[in-house]
C-alpha cells in the first residue's frame, strides 16, 4: 500500500467512509486492469465538481428568494421542463451554456452566460445588471427570451430583451491596454413607452457564476477611486459616480431586497462567502430615449490599488470598441475566407474561426474557457489542425514546438496519466502541420521528439496481443479498457512518423517504422476480426472486451480524421448503422456513457464520415447543428435532450468549435488520397440560379485553394485560382443534379451519372450544364 493510499484509508476510517472508499475503488476496477486506475487530473476535476455541488446545494437551496443565475432559475423551477430535484448535489445539468470573450493573445477568457451575466476572472464572482421601474425589478436571469449575438462575428457579446416597456441591452468585450486585459461592459435602457419614466440601473457584484456559488467574503467601495474591491482585489471600475451603493451579506439577505429602499453601505464582510453589492444609477427617460451606463474590470485579479485607474478610463467606449473590431479583423484577415448562400452558416463559420483563435493561450490551446481550461493532446489534434485549415500556421507551429517540453524522457506525451492515445495524436498533428506548410525546418526541429514518441508506442504495445495496454483514454468511453481508439491513433502516429522520417531521408528509421507498422496493423485488424462472430454484420466495437454501447463511436476515428480505412469499408458501414439505429436522435448522436446528452463534436465526426462516403445522410445532421447552435455561435460539450441547454463539460467547447470549422470547410472541399474534392455534397438550393460560393486563401495539403462557383439558369461555372506546393493528381467537382455536359478550359470532358466530373489540377475554368 502506498503512502497516499494509507493516509486515504486512515482518513476514511476516521470519518466512517470505508464503505464509500470500497465503492469508489470498485468503480475504478469495473474496466480492465491497468497501471493507472484513473488519471489524477480526472480525479481532481471530479472532486472539484462534487465539492462545488455540495456548496451549491446548501448555499442555493436555503436562499431561493435571492436573485440567482439563469441556470438556477430554470433548474429549480418545479413547473418547468428544466427542473432537476435538488438532492445530494446541486450542479448545473440543464443550461451549461456560456460564451468566451477575450483580447487577442490573451491566456484567460472571461465568460458571458445566456442572459449576459459576466464572470470576469477565472472561476470567480460575476457582475450583473438589473433595472428598477415603479417598484418592479427587471432581472435578466428570470427572463427566458434574452436574445444574444456577436458583433461582426467577433468575441463581442450582446444580450438584449424587452420587459415592462423597456428594451434592455448589454454589450461586453475585452481590449488590451499596456499589457493589461480590460473588460468593457455596458448596459443601455430604452424607453419604449409613450410616457416619460424614471428608472434605476443596478450594477451588481454577485457571489456566483454559471457553475454555481463562487465565494466572496469581503466587498468594499472606494468612493475616491470609484471602485469596488472584491476580497482584496480591484474588482469593478465604475465610470460614473453612482447615486447609491449598497453591500450585503448572508445575514442581511440579498441586495435585491433593498433595491427600492434608501439604505446605503459601502463595505461588508461575510463569513459564509455570500457577500454581494450594487451601485445604483437613477435615470429619467423621455419617450423613446436611450441611456447607457458602462463599467469596466480587469480580466484577472489584481491586488487593490495596483491598477492604474487612468489605464481603465483613458479611452472612451466607442473608441475602444472601434479598436477592438479593427484589431480582430486585421488578425483574421490572413485566414481562409468563404462566402456561402446560407447566412447562418456563414456567420457560424466566421464566429467560430474567431473563437478558435481566442482559445490559443500562448504556447498551448485549451478546449474551453472555464471547465476545460487545460491542455490535452486529444483536443489539440482537432483544434490545431483546424487552426492550420484556417491559415494560422505560425500560431500552430508555436504550440507544436512546445510539445517536447510536455514530453517525458521516455517519449510519452502526457497531458494526464494513463491515457495511451496522446502519442499518436501528437505525432499525427506534427505531420498534419507539415502537410499544410511544407516547412522542412519544422520537421527537423521536432524530429527527435517524434522519434522518441514513436519508440514509446513501440515499447508500450503488449507482446501478447500487439495492442496498447488497457487505459483510461477519453472519458466518454467509460471504464479502463483496451480501446481501438487508442490503437488507431497510435497506428496513425506511427504512419505519420514514417512520413516525417521519409521526408528527412532517415533511411534506417524508415525501415524500422515500416516493420512496426506492418506488425501493428496485423495486430489491430486481427483483433477486430476475432470479435466479428458476436455481431450479425461487420463492425468495429470500441474494445475487444466490450459489448456494443454508444462508446462504439470511437471506432469511426479510423475514417475521420485518420483515413486508416476506406470510406465504404464494410466494418465502417456496420458501425455507422449501429450508431444511426441505436444512438442517433433528431439526427444528433446521443451518448449514454458519461456525457448523457447530444454530444456535439461526436455528432460532427459522424457527419464527416457521411461526407467522406458521399452520403446525403450528412444533410439533416448539418441542419440540426445549424438549428441548435446558440445565438453566439457556440456549443457546449453535450446538450440536454429536453432543455436544449448544455448538460456536461465546458459551456463553450473548443473541440466542438474546431469540429464545426472542419466540417464546413470540408463541405466545400477536402483532400482525399491524391485528389482535391470540391463540393462533394453541396445543397441543391446552393446551386439555384444567381447563387454564388466562394473560397479564398484556403490552406490545403496541396497548397492554397481558391475558387468561385456561380450558378446560372442552365449551367454552373467553377473558376479556379489554386497555387500548389504539391500538385494533386486530380480535381473532383460535384453538383447535386445530373450533368448533361462539362467543359474544362473549353474542352469537353466525361461526366459521371452521379453528377461529378474529374479533371487535371491545371484547370482554370469548368462549366457544367444542367
Amino acid at each position: 500500500m502506498g503512502i497516499r493510499s494509507f493516509f486515504l484509508k486512515k482518513l476514511a476510517e476516521h470519518y466512517g467512509l470505508i464503505d464509500a472508499l470500497k465503492r469508489i475503488d470498485a468503480s475504478f476496477k469495473l474496466g480492465e486492469s491497468t497501471e493507472i486506475a484513473i488519471p489524477k487530473e480526472i480525479a481532481a476535476i471530479s472532486v472539484d465538481v462534487a465539492s462545488r455541488g455540495l456548496l451549491n446545494m446548501f448555499a442555493i437551496q436555503c436562499n431561493l428568494d435571492w436573485v440567482l443565475p439563469y441556470w438556477v432559475q430554470r433548474q429549480y423551477d418545479e413547473a418547468g421542463t428544466s427542473y432537476v430535484p435538488g438532492t445530494v448535489l446541486s450542479i448545473n445539468l440543464t443550461h451549461r451554456n456560456w460564451t468566451a470573450i477575450g483580447a487577442l493573445d490573451s491566456e484567460r477568457e472571461p465568460i458571458v452566460d445566456p442572459t449576459g451575466l459576466l464572470t470576469p476572472w477565472y472561476d470567480s464572482w460575476s457582475t450583473d445588471f438589473w433595472v428598477g421601474k415603479k417598484g418592479y425589478l427587471v432581472v435578466p436571469s428570470k427572463n427566458q427570451e434574452v436574445y444574444q449575438y456577436l458583433v461582426k462575428q467577433l468575441p463581442i457579446v450582446v444580450s438584449q430583451f424587452v420587459k415592462k416597456d423597456l428594451r434592455i441591452r448589454t454589450k461586453v468585450f475585452v481590449h488590451k491596454h499596456e499589457g493589461r486585459q480590460i473588460i468593457s461592459n455596458s448596459i443601455s435602457v430604452e424607453n419604449l413607452d409613450t410616457q416619460n419614466v424614471s428608472v434605476s440601473i443596478f450594477v451588481n457584484i454577485r457571489p456566483y457564476n454559471p457553475e454555481g456559488i463562487s465565494l466572496v467574503h469581503r466587498i468594499e467601495y472606494d468612493e475616491e477611486r470609484n471602485i469596488f474591491s472584491v476580497d482584496g482585489n480591484d474588482g469593478l471600475f465604475l465610470l460614473d459616480k453612482p447615486d447609491r451603493v449598497y453591500c450585503s451579506n448572508q445575514d442581511d439577505g440579498d441586495t435585491s431586497w433593498e433595491a427600492f429602499s434608501d439604505r446605503g453601505r459601502t463595505a461588508v464582510s461575510c463569513k459564509h462567502g455570500l457577500a454581494s453589492a450594487f451601485a445604483e444609477y437613477r435615470l429619467d427617460l423621455e419617450a423613446g430615449e436611450v441611456k447607457e451606463i458602462e463599467v469596466r474590470a480587469t480580466a484577472a485579479p489584481a491586488p487593490s490599488r495596483t491598477v492604474d485607474r487612468t489605464l481603465i478610463d483613458i479611452l472612451p467606449y466607442q473608441e475602444i470598441k472601434r479598436r477592438v473590431i479593427t484589431e480582430w479583423e486585421h488578425r483574421l484577415a490572413k485566414s481562409i475566407r468563404i462566402r456561402l448562400p446560407y447566412q447562418k452558416m456563414q456567420n457560424t463559420f466566421n464566429g467560430n474561426k474567431a473563437h478558435l483563435y481566442l482559445f490559443i493561450d500562448g504556447t498551448s490551446i485549451t478546449p474551453g474557457p472555464y471547465t476545460y481550461h487545460h491542455q490535452w493532446f486529444r483536443d489539440d489534434a482537432y483544434m490545431l489542425t483546424a487552426l492550420d485549415k484556417m491559415g494560422f500556421h505560425a500560431e500552430t507551429e508555436r504550440i507544436l514546438k512546445a510539445y517536447p517540453e510536455r514530453q517525458r524522457p521516455d517519449g510519452y506525451f502526457m497531458s494526464q496519466e494513463g491515457e495511451w492515445d496522446s502519442n499518436g495524436q501528437a505525432l499525427w498533428t506534427y505531420y498534419e502541420h507539415y502537410r499544410y506548410t511544407r516547412n522542412r525546418g519544422f520537421l527537423e526541429d521536432i524530429y527527435d521528439s517524434a522519434y522518441a514518441g514513436f519508440h514509446w508506442i513501440k515499447r508500450k504495445r503488449v507482446k501478447k496481443n500487439g495492442l496498447l495496454p488497457p487505459g483510461y483514454s477519453a472519458e466518454h468511453f467509460g471504464p479502463n479498457d483496451t480501446f481501438y481508439w487508442d490503437n488507431f491513433w497510435a497506428l496513425a502516429g506511427c504512419k505519420s512518423f514514417l512520413a516525417i522520417a521519409a521526408e528527412l531521408e532517415k533511411s534506417k528509421a524508415v525501415e524500422e517504422v515500416r516493420r512496426e507498422i506492418d506488425d501493428y496493423e496485423k495486430a489491430i485488424f486481427s483483433s477486430i476480426e476475432k470479435t466479428q462472430h458476436k455481431y450479425p454484420f461487420p463492425l468495429i466495437p470500441s474494445s475487444p472486451n466490450r459489448d456494443i454501447d454508444s462508446s462504439i463511436v470511437g471506432a469511426i476515428v479510423a475514417l475521420y480524421p485518420l483515413r486508416l480505412l476506406e470510406p465504404r469499408d464494410d466494418r465502417l458501414t456496420g458501425t455507422l448503422h449501429v450508431l444511426r439505429k441505436n444512438y442517433q436522435q433528431k439526427q444528433a448522436f446521443f451518448h449514454r456513457v458519461i456525457h448523457s446528452g447530444y454530444n456535439v463534436y461526436l455528432t460532427l465526426q459522424i457527419a464527416e464520415c457521411y461526407l467522406f462516403r458521399r452520403s446525403t445522410r450528412l444533410h439533416p445532421i448539418l441542419q440540426w447543428l445549424m438549428d441548435t447552435i446558440t445565438g453566439t455561435g457556440s456549443f457546449p460539450e453535450a446538450i440536454h435532450p429536453v432543455t436544449g441547454g448544455g448538460c456536461m463539460g465546458d459551456g463553450h467547447h473548443g473541440w466542438a468549435c474546431a469540429e464545426l470549422l472542419h466540417l464546413i470547410r470540408n463541405f466545400l472541399f477536402f483532400e482525399e488520397e491524391g485528389g482535391l474534392v470540391i463540393t462533394p455534397l453541396v445543397y441543391h438550393r446552393w446551386m439555384e440560379a444567381g447563387e454564388l460560393i466562394e473560397v479564398a486563401d484556403a490552406p490545403s495539403h496541396f497548397g492554397t485553394i481558391a475558387f468561385i462557383i456561380e450558378a446560372k439558369s442552365d449551367r454552373i461555372i467553377l473558376s479556379l485560382d489554386n497555387h500548389y506546393s504539391s500538385q494533386p493528381e486530380y480535381i473532383e467537382f460535384s453538383i447535386p443534379f445530373f450533368m448533361s455536359r462539362a467543359f474544362v478550359d473549353g474542352t469537353e470532358i466525361e461526366v459521371s451519372r452521379s453528377g461529378s466530373c474529374r479533371f487535371t489540377p491545371a484547370a482554370r475554368e469548368v462549366i457544367v450544364y444542367r
